[in-house]
């Protein structure tokens, strides 16, 4: 984990990368917990739907069966994510920001 020395938060790091990658993200301002991405400009549609497609967003749409409201996560398509961003500003999450470094970088 990171204590945080400005503010001494405590960030939990996974196992699914190695140290010195996730010290880095740390480093550059990532922090590891879920967080909602907006996007208030684009300057290449296709390329930011591509790069969003990478982050594997997903959005829980509530159906309702028997009498109950289910939450299932369900990943958002390309023309889903391209029309967010026809409609700036774009919020999409929360997204688990661990898995997703690279894209977001």
């Amino acid at each position: 984990m990171i204590i945080d020395k400005a503010d001494g938060s405590v960030h939990k790091l996974g196992s699914a990368f190695t140290l010195e990658r996730d010290l880095a993200a740390f480093d550059q301002g990532f922090r590891f917990g879920a967080a909602y991405l907006v996007v208030h400009k684009v300057g290449d549609l296709t390329g930011a739907v591509n790069e969003l497609l990478k982050v594997r967003i997903t959005e829980a749409v509530p159906e309702f069966a028997h009498g109950v409201e289910w939450r299932i996560p369900k990943p958002l398509t390309s023309k889903d994510i391209e029309a967010r961003l026809r409609a700036l500003p774009a919020k999409f999450g929360p997204i688990s920001v661990y898995f997703s470094v690279e894209s977001l970088q």
